[in-house]
């Protein structure tokens, strides 16, 4: 085969390709095929070749014995000392132990009943935290050292495995994607096979006049490809199957030199992302259909999270200081960006106390004049001022009572009512305009700001007691660019809702369309995402949504001017492919350099600049190591 018939072919189409001749020797494997098959594995913190030795560390998760493609047995953990009792294939087991020890030294943990979706082990080495878990709703093998973390996210079954040098305790090797093409499996490594470096240590492949069985093992599609290399097969057009264990999509079509068949051509998709988006749009439907249904049967016993959709970390983390903080009268001051739904939060705080039966009041101090915000919070008596109602007026404190009170933008409150207002919650009383018979507050006051109320009280616009009196328990709400992991779920409940509301049919979000509502930067967070999704409802004539439904920023982001933080054009120039989440970390550091030298050093300016929250910016400072 001529070298000038495959010079027509670019590297860079979004495609993998994988070109071989008719005896089966790769000709071509493009860029794209070498990333969606894991075969150059320049990514994490890297590690040197090497093979597993006596005496090494081994943490392991499984969400299917035997059924991964490396055919892990349960005689095969007794090399790392963990006796397998009765596991047997298609259990899902978590394990640690170190190889070449006794059996029953190790740590197991197993269901065999099928009945869990998650099971992890945590356990300290050397003042390490290990923490090895499997969670089947994610499709997601996790292993934690210490603050690294290492993920695989597996279409049907996968065994995953991380190795610590018991000498130094730092990572030895890690499995990452495409692991069978490169021979790591876990059962093949604690045989004593050699496994190649990663991150910096990563050899470039060679996989040009290889044979094409060296990188995936014999299998439905690898076939088709050789025998239509041999002319014994006409091909196969827009197929799916699997490679190497990847779900993927591909065309098979035979490569000719006059009317001679001398190879074969592979186009190929990974259909991971894309199947992963319809497993979680699918299960967010099913979970919201659930939450609506138990809301109709339980009447006032509704449960409190379920307005709030999420999957994240960080979110979880927001429900548990929910609950804690519902068990008592203290004030909250829920912080986040616009749009980040800081009035769900402060309903689900309500809905989750003792006062749940009571009522909830929410006050808007942003969209009340400032001459009658006193006299609505507080109300008046009988002819206070001229043009009071004769026969005076309940103020939403006094309407609150016996529930929660929910002070909405509260920075935007004028200062002479802040001093009110922190008088109000120190003595937990309160008058009437024009009245003299003090109230007694019975109702739980809930504050929430968009604003950097410290930088407020730097420039004497916000007092500073009054913030201690409103901060006592603070719930921080991350804005959704910083937990992606909530699209997926947000998306099926917004667009089901959304075409209920439209009186339309419910429709479905494609793969590249919501490939590109990830990749946006979400300024409006949750707000924007609703009216997007409302938009390219009305906009999308069939029963899917597709990219070319959705405003052009978010799905032609290439074709829209980006305004850098100085208020100028900017366009990144990538002189040279890496990575993407590289990529990604040279952008930030960049950024967040460029915004501290604008601001003179001024992080809470550079955060504002950035429109990013205070804990995200420290840790990416940390991260990249800025002073």
């Amino acid at each position: 085969m001529e070298n000038k018939t495959l010079k027509a072919i670019p590297d860079f189409l979004e495609q993998g390709i994988i070109v071989i001749d008719h005896q089966g020797f790769i000709q071509l494997y493009n860029k794209k095929a070498v990333e969606l098959f894991g075969l150059n594995p320049s990514y994490q913190p890297g590690h040197l070749k090497g093979k597993l030795e006596k005496g090494d560390l081994v943490i392991l998760a499984n969400n299917s014995l035997d059924c991964d493609d490396g055919g892990l047995k349960p005689i095969d953990l007794k090399k790392i000392g963990v006796n397998p009792g009765n596991l047997k294939r298609g259990d899902m087991f978590v394990a640690i132990g170190v190889l070449g020890s006794e059996p029953g030294t190790g740590i197991l943990k197993k269901d065999s009943g099928k009945n869990k979706n998650t099971l992890e082990i945590i356990q300290k080495f050397n003042n390490i935290r290990l923490r090895s878990s499997v969670n089947k709703k994610e499709s997601l093998n996790r292993i934690q050292v210490g603050k690294e973390t290492f993920d695989f996210i597996f279409s049907r079954c996968a065994s995953h495995m991380v190795v610590l040098s018991p000498q130094t305790g730092k990572i030895k090797f890690y499995q990452a994607r495409g692991y069978t093409g490169r021979g790591e499996e876990t059962k093949a490594l604690l045989d004593g096979s050699p496994f190649i470096g990663k991150g910096v240590f990563a050899p470039q492949n060679k996989q040009i006049k290889k044979h094409i069985n060296e990188f995936h093992k014999d299998s439905d599609l690898i076939r088709v490809l050789q025998e239509t290399a041999k002319g014994d097969s006409p091909g196969a057009s827009n197929i799916e199957g699997e490679i190497n264990n990847i779900p993927v999509h591909c065309s098979i079509k035979p490569v000719e030199e006059g009317e001679k068949i001398v190879g074969a051509v592979l186009q190929v998709w990974d259909v991971t992302r894309l199947r992963e988006t319809e497993k979680d749009l699918d299960f967010a439907r099913e979970a919201y259909k659930g939450v609506e249904g138990k809301a109709k049967k339980s009447g006032n016993s509704e449960d409190p999270f379920g307005g709030i959709i999420s999957y994240s970390p960080q979110m979880k983390e927001v429900k548990k200081t929910i609950l804690r903080a519902s068990e008592s009268d203290s004030t909250v001051l829920i912080l986040g960006e616009s749009g980040t739904g800081k009035s769900l939060i402060a309903k689900a705080l309500h809905e989750a106390s003792p006062r749940k039966n009571g009522p909830f009041i929410q006050v808007e101090c942003a969209s009340i004049p400032e001459t009658l915000l006193e006299s609505e919070l507080f109300g008046y008596e009988e002819g206070a001022f001229t043009g009071a109602s004769v026969q005076g007026k309940l103020g939403r404190f006094e309407m609150a009572q016996g529930g929660t009170l929910f002070l909405d933008e509260i920075g935007e409150l004028p200062v002479f009512l802040q001093a009110k207002l922190l008088q109000v919650l120190q003595e937990k009383i309160f008058f009437r305009l024009g009245g003299l018979e003090p109230v007694t507050l019975n109702a739980r006051v809930v504050t929430a700001t968009n604003k950097d109320l410290e930088k407020e009280i730097k420039e004497g616009s916000f007092r500073e007691d009054l913030f201690y009196r409103i901060n006592i328990i603070p719930i921080y709400l991350p804005p959704l660019r910083e937990r992606l992991e909530d699209i997926f779920p947000l998306v099926g409940f917004l667009v089901e809702q959304k075409c209920k509301d439209l009186n339309k049919p419910v429709k479905k979000v494609s793969g590249k369309a919501m490939q590109s509502l990830l990749y946006h930067h979400w300024n409006g967070n949750i707000r924007e995402l609703e009216n997007v999704l409302e938009r390219a409802i009305n906009m999308a004539p069939g029963e899917n949504i597709y990219p070319e439904h959705l405003p052009e920023e978010i799905y032609n982001p290439q074709g829209s001017s980006i305004k850098g933080i100085a208020g100028q054009e900017n366009c990144i120039q990538i002189q040279n492919l890496k990575p993407l989440s590289s990529l990604v970390e040279e952008v930030e550091k960049k950024a967040i350099e460029e915004a501290l030298a604008k601001t003179g050093g001024s992080r809470s300016q550079a955060m504002e600049l950035l429109k990013i929250g205070k804990t995200a910016f420290y840790k990416k400072l940390k991260k990249y190591g800025i002073n």
